[in-house]
């Protein structure tokens, strides 16, 4: 018998995201997150220490020994994720900043005309980024602007010449990848992921995910409703699927209705592209907290599971007694109604009759009772619960 895909899930969570509202996300892991992505456009392995400081406006790298750093302000952190326009805002500042430390900047520069040269340099390398992320030039420059970083004055050249070298920066990336006959922003390779549209109470629709590079974007709508303040989502994994997702970014708040995004860095796991174009092994869930999926108890799926089969072996019982109280009584009790026929001799026609009624009854008692328990078991094992067989990030399992 072919099992359901439903019978059991790896549901992946965004319990960390759920456990405190989107202002208070851990700003250090959105950042890296952010960074490693820009690290992959750059070809750079480059090592960076994330560093919090509420003296920084936004952010700035800095160098310590052999040691390279960012040292950032959460509040920017939070007002990017708050607003969708400046998105390109942070790829932004971080893509110069990193920029500094891959160039081999000196960060302590005094002179006023070199330091000029050392920003305009980063932010040419800026521009190089975020071609290759995918933005277009007009993003590119937006978010340039949109960085809330002061453009002109003291060691920073006038803001004409800055987003010069980012609109430089963002062509020269571009006949870069014309030359190489395909840009990766067309290369991005798009399907739907199934798996989340056989699971009942589930309000994540829609479901659309993009390939860029080495990161799988998922979008999907979850549409708004009075009687649920709040949505728990998760990322759905067939158990049968040989994938484990576990560098997962939920963008934004993902606890509330709208147009929603999981990022899973599928290299980062161990998985190349190709491995991880399954639409029917992938999904996207959000729930009403009271209708998350549950794992049974340990010892809850085998008892199901013998359930079935006992339930089908009284049910097979039933009817191979239902069967020959049938035969007793239509080929003796009512083939022979001479109640003085050989075939009565030590018993009578009413004593055969009430043995094939009795076997009937009980019988039928276990025919139905059987495919009762049987039936019972079995949507328990396919649908009133999605099994949670393996564990993935921290905080993330479904109890």
């Amino acid at each position: 018998m072919k099992t359901l895909p439903i019978i059991a899930l790896i549901v992946i969570s965004a319990a960390a995201l759920r456990a405190q509202p989107a202002d208070q996300v851990a700003a250090p892991e959105r950042l890296r997150l952010i960074l490693d992505e820009i690290k992959d456009a750059a070809s750079s392995a480059i090592v960076i220490k994330l560093q919090e400081s509420t003296m920084t406006r936004n952010a700035e790298a800095y160098r310590e020994g052999s040691n390279n750093y960012i040292r950032y302000n959460p509040a920017f952190v939070r007002d990017f994720e708050r607003n969708a326009q400046t998105k390109w805002a942070v790829y932004s500042l971080l893509s110069h900043e990193l920029g500094h430390l891959i160039l081999g900047h000196d960060l302590n520069e005094r002179n006023a005309k070199v330091r000029q040269e050392l920003e305009l340099n980063a932010d040419n390398f800026a521009g190089r980024i975020l071609n290759t992320l995918g933005a277009t030039r007009e993003e590119a420059l937006a978010g340039f602007r949109n960085m809330n970083q002061d453009l002109s004055g003291g060691v920073y050249p006038a803001a004409i010449d800055r987003e010069y070298e980012v609109s430089d920066g963002w062509d020269a990336q571009e006949d870069y990848w014309k030359s190489k006959g395909q840009h990766p922003r067309d290369a991005a390779l798009r399907f739907e992921p199934r798996l989340g549209g056989v699971i009942s109470s589930n309000w994540a629709k829609n479901a659309q995910a993009v390939i860029k590079g080495s990161r799988m974007e998922i979008n999907y709508k979850v549409a708004p409703n009075k009687k649920i303040p709040s949505y728990r989502p998760f990322l759905l994994v067939d158990p049968h699927s040989s994938l484990v997702p576990e560098t997962l970014d939920w963008v934004g708040d993902s606890t509330q209705p709208g147009n929603r995004t999981v990022i899973w860095y599928f290299e980062r796991d161990g998985y190349k592209r190709d491995q991880v174009i399954r639409p029917d092994e992938l999904g996207i869930g959000s729930f009403a907290p009271k209708y998350v999926p549950r794992k049974p108890k340990g010892w809850v799926m085998p008892l199901q599971i013998a359930g079935f089969v006992g339930g089908l072996a009284a049910a097979g019982l039933g009817y191979s007694q239902e069967k020959d109280a049938k035969s007793t009584y239509k080929n003796t009790y009512l083939a022979q109604a001479n109640p003085n026929a050989s075939v009565y001799e030590g018993t009578s026609r009413t004593a055969v009759y009430n043995t094939a009624n009795d076997k009937h009854k009980k019988a039928q008692y276990l025919l139905w009772s059987g495919i009762g328990v049987a039936t019972g078991s079995l949507s328990y094992l396919s649908g009133k619960y999605a099994a949670q067989s393996q564990t993935r990030k921290k905080g993330a399992v479904i109890s």
